[in-house]
């Protein structure tokens, strides 16, 4: 069981958080079997239902009418990761309806620099909202901040027949640099998902020049752990990546994106 725990550590480590995921499952499953067999009946009867194929099969389409090329994958939480969601809000139940991101849905924009991707991201909204049956449904938006932030990233959560799907639009240019970076830091300081004594934490807010040096680092060296002592941008004076984002006119971001939302009176939340 050790063995597994610390091969589930470095796999959040290097990045793949899937197979990490994958055996925090057979763990979960091996030592809280009947809490698991619960979840997993629950699980299955949301996956056979029409509903979850049916606005899969939607959002998987809305691809085919883009300008640009995107990439997608989609998932259902395994017991496991209900389970940690479940005990992160303090909730012994087992509610699926509390689970905000139970059907998972990415849209993964291919750019070649960071300044591209608002708007593709625009462009995808407005593709989900020009159909009915998606625009109605829609229950909240959350945002990163553009300004001077690596992370590009906006969550679109729907309802439909009481499944609860996240929609997740990315920039593919840095995924594996936030794997091997934001997401480790996410998983073991915030959520307590493995032992993070390890790894470095940095506040977006108050070690902003950290962040990016992590972030720059991550992506310009294929070789890059987060358990490395040292790191840095590798570019050349002044990083690309964060010219790249400078580009970037958020203010009228911000206005494009206010206006897909307010004719369904859903407030944007922004975070940094």
């Amino acid at each position: 069981m050790l063995r597994l725990t610390i091969e589930i550590i470095n796999h959040y480590i290097s990045g793949n958080s899937e197979l990490a995921s994958k055996l925090k499952n057979m763990v979960f499953k091996k030592n809280e079997n009947s809490r698991w067999s619960k979840i997993n009946k629950l699980i299955t009867k949301v996956t056979n239902e029409k509903t979850t194929n049916h606005y899969l099969n939607i959002f998987k389409e809305i691809i085919n009418d883009l300008s640009f090329c995107c990439e997608y994958e989609s998932r259902i939480k395994t017991p496991a990761s209900i389970n940690d969601e479940l005990n992160y809000i303090l909730s012994e139940e087992i509610n699926l309806e509390k689970i905000e991101d139970f059907v998972g849905f990415r849209y993964w924009i291919k750019c070649e620099t960071l300044d591209e991707y608002p708007l593709k991201m625009l462009e995808i909204i407005s593709n989900i909202l020009s159909i009915k049956e998606l625009s109605l449904n829609v229950k909240r938006v959350k945002t990163l901040l553009f300004e001077d932030n690596p992370h590009q990233k906006i969550n679109i959560y729907f309802t439909f027949e009481n499944i609860n799907f996240e929609v997740q639009i990315k920039n593919l240019m840095l995924k594996t640099a936030l794997n091997k970076t934001i997401y480790p830091m996410w998983q073991g300081h915030i959520k307590k998902r493995f032992n993070s004594n390890n790894i470095p934490f940095y506040s977006f807010n108050l070690e902003r020049d950290k962040f990016w040096d992590l972030i720059c680092n991550a992506y310009s060296d294929s070789s890059f752990r987060i358990t490395q002592k040292k790191f840095g941008c590798k570019c050349f004076k002044k990083c690309e990546l964060r010219s790249q984002i400078k580009k970037i006119n958020s203010k009228k971001i911000y206005f494009e994106l206010e206006k897909l939302f307010s004719p369904l009176k859903i407030k944007i939340n922004y975070v940094s």
